[in-house]
């Protein structure tokens, strides 16, 4: 027992503790596996919000970026204007750089949240293909004795 669990904690570990006691093994795999489920739900949930809200980040950059014009080349004699022209040249160029970063960390970010949900659905089928086997060798088991007796 861990004493900051809540009440609801408690007593699902007591509840999982009596039918493990009680030989119920497979009944409390399967508790901890409905358990687990749900969950892993609410989490999938939350994450699946952050990867809407990491896609639309991306839309906004990609927006912010296609409204945003390449400066013109210059074509004057002017000191002045040709500075000008060099000084919106060299904001254009670090404006596409940062957004290129961006764009960077925002696609792994998204590859690193899709590579968690996917993590966590597989441990999840593993989860109740074990609770599977284990309610069939239990009904094998639980059969042949009933059947010889």
């Amino acid at each position: 027992r861990f004493p900051s669990d809540p009440p609801g904690i408690r007593a699902q570990t007591n509840l999982l503790v009596q039918l493990i006691v009680m030989g119920d093994i497979v009944g409390a795999m399967r508790s901890m596996t409905l358990q687990r489920n749900a969950d892993l739900r609410q989490f999938s949930r939350q994450i699946v919000d952050k990867l809407d809200a990491v896609r639309r980040a991306r839309s906004t950059v990609i927006r912010n970026f296609a409204r945003q014009k390449p400066p013109r080349a210059y074509a004057g004699s002017g000191p002045a204007s040709a500075a000008r022209a060099q000084d919106r040249a060299a904001r254009y160029t670090q404006f596409v750089q940062m957004n290129t970063q961006l764009m960077g960390e925002l696609q792994q970010s998204e590859r690193e949240l899709v590579d968690m949900l996917e993590t966590m659905n597989r441990d999840l089928q593993s989860f109740w293909q074990a609770y599977a086997s284990m309610s069939d060798s239990e009904f094998r088991t639980t059969e042949r004795i009933m059947t010889t007796r």
